[in-house]
């Protein structure tokens, strides 16, 4: 429900479903994402291993998720 609303997924009942242009779109929350150039910053980034060999299933310390 794109977080407008609080329900459970079994109350939801989708009636219609349809894709309609970008003028024809009313509300402002989704008129933002209209725009071809939008880009959304990185907030993790997970590091990976730069070679199969050196991956481990078990680290010995905590991921930094402050990167």
């Amino acid at each position: 429900m794109a977080s407008r609303h609080r329900v459970r997924s079994p109350c939801i009942q989708i009636i219609k479903t349809a894709t309609i242009p970008a003028k024809l779109c009313k509300r402002e929350s989704t008129k933002q994402f209209h725009n071809s150039k939008i880009k959304f910053p990185l907030v993790f980034k997970k590091v990976r291993p730069p070679t199969r060999k050196l991956k481990t299933t078990y680290k010995a310390s905590r991921p930094n998720l402050f990167v």
